[in-house]
């Protein structure tokens, strides 16, 4: 009912551009890091990251240790610049099959992903967090929530990053989610793609029940079973997200391939009859979801 009523906005993740762009290391966060942290290492004047400040780390930290690393070398410098270097090449396709069913939701998209593959692949131009006013033309667009590889200066990576963007990405979840498309109102997040980015420190804010704009919302997320189940056991935020009602977790299948057929059986603003196809591609759940899920 959700996606037909246009009561979602998607959030694609690094999933989706690696499922377009496969075996492509710097869509990922950390094989981004990784590459940038290469790249200072073999300049001129070399940057060089210990090994024990680097592994095991969380991308937020690495990202951290990145930019205090290049602004004690050089303060005029952002590590961030290094990211329009590293990904100023990489393949853009001009269709994708996985693109396109998820544009036949019919629903706005928004993405945490720095490329532009999805933008490509839809013939959509980019948007910045801090260019969203309103959503109603947003078949023109492909809404990039933590910035662009192209400006350095819109890149959400470290945790100083994620501090200093709050207020700017909370402002633009309230364009994005309140509903002059939606039947009552608002908009919930259909994460696709996200492994765990739906708990970062961004999106958790939207779960806090202090903030009066976002606490009456359930956000919804497709998942690996083996992900949600690592998420729970793992993952202390996704956990509390779950028990506050506020994160709901849909398992399509065990393997990634299962993504795209489970998206394409999905309902559609345009479908005559949705639920035939919804419930062709639905999996009964298994008992150990259910005992995770009570968990």
């Amino acid at each position: 009912n959700a996606i037909k009523e246009k009561k979602l906005v998607v959030m694609a993740g690094i999933g989706v551009s690696t499922n377009i762009v496969p075996k492509d290391n710097r869509l990922t966060w950390n094989g981004l890091l990784d590459e940038i942290r290469t790249l200072l290492a073999n300049r001129r004047n070399p940057v060089t990251i210990p090994d024990e400040k680097w592994d095991g780390q969380e991308e937020e930290q690495k990202a951290q240790v990145l930019g205090e690393a290049v602004k004690e070398k050089s303060a005029h410098l952002d590590y961030r610049q290094f990211v329009s270097v590293i990904m100023r090449n990489v393949a853009l396709p001009d269709t994708a099959d996985f693109a396109d069913a998820i544009e036949k939701l019919g629903l706005p998209i928004a993405t945490t992903n720095y490329d532009l593959i999805l933008d490509h692949c839809l013939k959509r131009f980019e948007k910045k967090v801090s260019d969203i006013d309103n959503i109603d033309n947003h078949s023109d667009f492909v809404y990039h929530v933590h910035g662009v590889w192209f400006d350095s200066t819109s890149v959400v990576l470290s945790e100083d990053d994620y501090d200093n963007t709050q207020v700017e990405f909370l402002t633009a979840m309230e364009k994005l989610l309140k509903g002059s498309l939606g039947v009552d109102g608002h908009r919930s997040l259909l994460f696709i793609g996200s492994t765990d980015g739906m708990v970062d420190k961004h999106f958790s804010a939207l779960y806090k029940d202090t903030d009066p704009r976002f606490n009456h919302l359930k956000h919804f997320t497709l998942l690996r079973r083996s992900t949600f189940k690592k998420l729970l056991d793992e993952n202390p935020e996704f956990l509390n997200a779950l028990k506050a009602n506020k994160l709901v977790p849909i398992i399509y299948g065990d393997k990634y391939e299962e993504l795209q057929p489970f998206i394409a059986g999905l309902p559609t603003s345009t479908n005559e009859n949705p639920a035939i196809r919804l419930y062709e591609n639905r999996k009964r759940p298994r008992d150990e979801d259910v005992a995770y899920i009570e968990k």
